[in-house]
């Protein structure tokens, strides 16, 4: 989802399914992409379908 906030902020919303620790691998390398001011990984133990 793309959120539009205020002038040149933006608010960006993955979900993403897999193991834990490469969640939280993928989650490590995109706040440190220029431009992220803030970053943060929420995880749940849900039973969801796979996603296409």
């Amino acid at each position: 989802m793309h959120v539009h906030l205020e002038h040149h902020h933006y608010m960006e919303v993955l979900l993403v399914q897999g193991p834990a620790d490469q969640l939280q691998t993928l989650a490590d390398e995109l706040v440190t992409v220029r431009g992220v001011k803030q970053g943060k990984l929420s995880l749940t133990a849900t039973a969801m379908p796979p996603l296409l």
